[in-house]
């Protein structure tokens, strides 16, 4: 994800996000970690289905005016579709910065 949000004091990235029964049953606890700018911020261990929520502070010094903040997102283990092969790990709800 890429936001254009020009750097300022008290940032906070905060996700809401969704693990899956069906996709649990197979993958079993997972970590998420999320990187802004190719920093890791922090991770989340899942430890069953359902909905977790990931919020942090931004350093200051990640961040230069004039270039968008990027967000990666993943998981430690995907859990692949008997149907069509496609690679999924987690749902988010919502994603974004507050000050």
């Amino acid at each position: 994800m890429s936001f254009p949000i020009e750097p300022r004091p008290s940032l906070r990235f905060e996700m809401s996000f969704l693990i899956v029964d069906t996709i649990f049953r197979d993958t079993g606890p997972v970590t998420l970690v999320v990187k802004i700018n190719g920093h890791r911020l922090g991770s989340v261990y899942c430890q069953h289905a359902g909905n977790y929520r990931f919020d942090r502070p931004v350093p200051l010094n990640w961040r230069r005016s004039g270039e968008p903040l990027r967000v990666l997102a993943e998981v430690n283990r995907l859990w692949t579709s008997p149907a069509d092969g496609a690679h999924l790990g987690y749902m988010i709800e919502e994603a974004g910065f507050r000050w």
